[in-house]
């Protein structure tokens, strides 16, 4: 098995825990309670990355892709801040669902800004993934 898959397997699994485990919250705290823990969660990722490339915490501020990367945290630190607001007000199941869409976003930004190209099986996934989505939210 390809590395990136063993990688990818463990994530689903962490990011399908992530979802139950919010929801689970989301019914049993208030909802600023919960905001405020999961981005405390989020925080403690850092020494799990620390640990795993100690010598790697390089930060030069002249390299423009420094900011993409403190950017691409922040986006993800807020859109967790807005996926628990989401799950307190809707199901689980639904929430999830629709959120599991963002891969879309990427696929077109990578393609119209990224200059990646898009297979015939990219498109078709993206069709099954919008049809899944439309299916698991009803």
């Amino acid at each position: 098995m390809k590395t990136w898959m063993i990688y990818s397997i463990i994530t689903l699994f962490l990011w399908g825990f992530w979802g139950f485990l919010g929801k689970a919250a989301a019914e049993n705290l208030p909802s600023r309670t919960l905001l405020l823990l999961a981005c405390l969660g989020f925080a403690l990722a850092f020494p799990i990355v620390y640990a795993m490339y100690p010598k790697s915490m390089v930060f030069n501020l002249k390299n423009p892709y420094t900011f993409a990367a403190l950017l691409s945290g922040l986006a993800a630190g807020t859109g967790v801040i807005f996926f628990n607001i989401a799950l307190y007000k809707g199901s689980a199941s639904r929430v999830v669902a629709f959120t599991a869409m963002y891969p879309l976003v990427t696929v077109v930004l990578s393609y119209a800004l990224l200059k990646e190209t898009l297979s015939i099986y990219t498109i078709g996934g993206i069709f099954c993934a919008l049809a899944a989505a439309v299916l698991l939210s009803l």
